[in-house]
């Protein structure tokens, strides 16, 4: 009996295995379709620590696939994709339409259909959008945006009348040393279809000063001074780490601004004389302006009582009742600036 006892409960156990593993399979089926399955894979230890080892097959699967991309930074404030997207339909129409991605940290990934395409857009002319430049460089594996979008930047660089005999791929990369990473010759450079100047794409830290001239020898031992000119570089603030703007040169420019002009009270044509004081429209005395008191002495004056206007001893009150007043604000004022001269009020009669 006991022996039956166990096999039913053996039996009730395979079973549930069963259908715990149908429902584990079917449940991986519906993910598959929204995404890749995953699978546990132990990790490995290396000099004591656990460390994911991935398959370099893998990776360079990937890395091959993302080759095509560019890395897009638009100086100053980050456009939406709707911006960016019309910009390449306009601008970018003569390669394929490319993938837009963007990340938080305010760059886009443009990944082209090819290497062509990439390399059509990235070795051309700067590139600007709604008159802020655009810093483009093609991405790597070990891309890192913080170290080299936000400090080194391919710049466009020309070199004014250098000697023909000097524009050979491996004499301008040699040179192009002297200032930062050579990337790329114009095609006119590569060609010498334009001697006027030699251009070349150069990746320059931004965080140091730009390189203003470079000492070149020739085979002969001869050694010229070639000057070299950037046709667009950003500015870079050593405050914020940020590239398009700098603290510093900003705090300078708001320091030699001027001193504000000051205003001064000027009476008004045709109204009852008050002498003029140099005391500014912008002061008080008392807390009331001149003004507003020489109204409150019109209105007091011409104010009708019953039809007729008040005799000349209400006038002459009215007028004591001004002069303290205006005495006592004077006085309070002269204290704090004793060069104010006091009030006179011609009352009418």
């Amino acid at each position: 009996m006991e022996d039956l006892i166990g096999a039913m409960k053996g039996t009730e156990l395979r079973k549930g295995l069963y259908l715990l593993q149908n429902r584990l399979m079917l449940l991986q089926a519906n993910l598959s379709s929204k995404g890749a399955p995953l699978k546990f894979i132990p990790s490995v230890l290396k000099e004591g620590k656990k460390v994911a080892k991935l398959d370099q097959f893998e990776v360079d699967k990937l890395s091959k696939a993302w080759s095509t991309a560019v890395i897009l930074y638009v100086v100053g404030q980050t456009p939406s994709i709707g911006t960016l997207t019309r910009f390449i339909d306009q601008h970018w129409n003569h390669v394929g339409k490319p993938r837009i991605f963007l990340h938080d940290k305010g760059y886009f990934i443009i990944k082209f259909a090819s290497i062509d395409d990439r390399n059509e857009i990235l070795y051309a002319r700067p590139h600007m959008i709604n008159s802020r430049p655009m810093i483009i460089k093609a991405w790597s594996p070990d891309f890192d945006f913080q170290a080299e979008v936000s400090r080194v930047v391919p710049l466009w660089i020309r070199l004014y009348n250098l000697p023909l005999n000097f524009w050979e791929p491996e004499s301008l990369s040699r040179i192009g040393s002297m200032i930062g990473v050579p990337l790329f010759a114009d095609e006119c450079t590569t060609h010498q279809q334009r001697i006027t100047f030699a251009r070349m794409l150069v990746e320059v830290d931004v965080t140091k000063d730009l390189t203003k001239s470079v000492s070149i020898e020739d085979g002969s031992g001869r050694v010229i001074e070639q000057k070299v000119h950037f046709e667009w570089a950003p500015s870079y603030c050593l405050k914020c780490n940020t590239i398009g703007h700098d603290c510093l040169k900003k705090k300078a420019a708001s320091g030699k601004e001027g001193p504000k002009p000051i205003q001064r009270w000027v009476p008004k044509t045709g109204q009852p004389t008050i002498p003029k004081s140099p005391v500014s429209s912008k002061e008080s005395i008392g807390g009331g302006d001149v003004d507003a008191l020489q109204s409150r002495e019109d209105a007091i004056v011409n104010k009708e009582v019953g039809g007729n206007v008040i005799d000349d001893a209400v006038q002459s009150s009215v007028a004591d009742v001004l002069i303290s007043e205006v005495g006592r604000n004077v006085g309070e004022t002269s204290r704090s600036e004793p060069q104010v001269p006091t009030w006179n009020i011609v009352t009418r009669g």
